[in-house]
């Protein structure tokens, strides 16, 4: 993050007096590398700056979570933009910000776990339920909580993607 200053001194003269007015103009800007989640080399999450999800492993808590960042200012936001505790578990529709110097938001990344298609961060019988419920259109799971159902990478939520969660849920696979 860098601050440019520019000055320009402007001279009117209008008889008899002489008017002279400076204009400073702040810009400042922020460099792409504080704008994007940095992940250190080992981590276990992936990261789509297209897509600003950010893809992690089940039972992930905050500390987890951001052992794994290499950015300096961030938080990590439950789905109803409240700030987790340290040792709270991270769950689908969790959001990390990016905070600049001053503590505000410069980017904002969507946490998946992939199979918690009800957000509580673990993998259970109710998220094949809501996939289920979802490829018989009894229900709508939409944005990170459709990502997170969807197992099979093919766009949609089908009853083989409610399979793969309950076997994963009953320690299968």
């Amino acid at each position: 993050r860098w601050t440019e200053k520019t000055t320009t001194t402007e001279t009117t003269t209008k008889p008899p007096v002489t008017e002279t007015t400076t204009v400073t103009t702040t810009e400042t800007t922020t460099a792409a590398s504080e704008t994007q989640l940095i992940i250190s080399e080992n981590s276990s999450i992936v990261v789509n700056e297209d897509t600003k999800m950010v893809v992690s492993a089940a039972d992930s808590g905050c500390e987890d979570i951001s052992a794994q960042l290499e950015n300096e200012n961030f938080v990590i936001l439950s789905a109803d933009g409240e700030k987790l505790a340290a040792d709270a578990l991270v769950g689908t529709g969790c959001r990390i910000q990016i905070l600049d110097a001053n503590g505000c938001e410069v980017s904002e990344y969507s946490i998946i776990v992939k199979a918690d298609t009800d957000g509580n961060g673990k993998i259970t019988a109710a998220d094949a339920r809501h996939a289920l419920r979802t490829a018989a259109q009894l229900e709508t799971l939409e944005g990170a909580y459709s990502y997170a159902g969807d197992m099979t990478g093919d766009g949609k939520i089908t009853a083989s993607d409610a399979r793969k969660i309950i076997r994963i849920s009953a320690g299968l696979e």
